[in-house]
């Protein structure tokens, strides 16, 4: 982990893993601290990962190379409960 490097990207709850000096370019993979995220909707708490998929993101160039962040984005899972209940009420209805 690179510290000055964590300091200058300065993303909150991130840490730089690894960096990797090509030719023309740097990649930094960066991963997150923070084991969960709060939904926007309900504001309940999840650590339940149903994928994480790495993805490659251009920033901006510094001492003439191209400088990418390797993210791995994580896609998240609960059940909502306003969508719980939508459902236990159709299906209330039909019967």
């Amino acid at each position: 982990m690179d510290l000055h490097l964590a300091h200058l990207l300065s993303f909150p709850n991130t840490a730089v893993e690894t960096c990797h000096h090509c030719e023309d370019s740097v990649i930094i993979k960066v991963t997150f601290l923070n084991t969960g995220i709060y939904c926007p909707h309900c504001d309940r708490f999840t650590e339940d990962i149903n994928q994480v998929r790495p993805i490659l993101v251009r920033d901006l160039p510094a001492f003439g190379k191209k400088v990418y962040l390797e993210v791995a984005r994580r896609q998240f899972k609960w059940e909502h409960p306003i969508y719980a209940l939508s459902i236990i009420s159709h299906q209330a209805m039909r019967v």
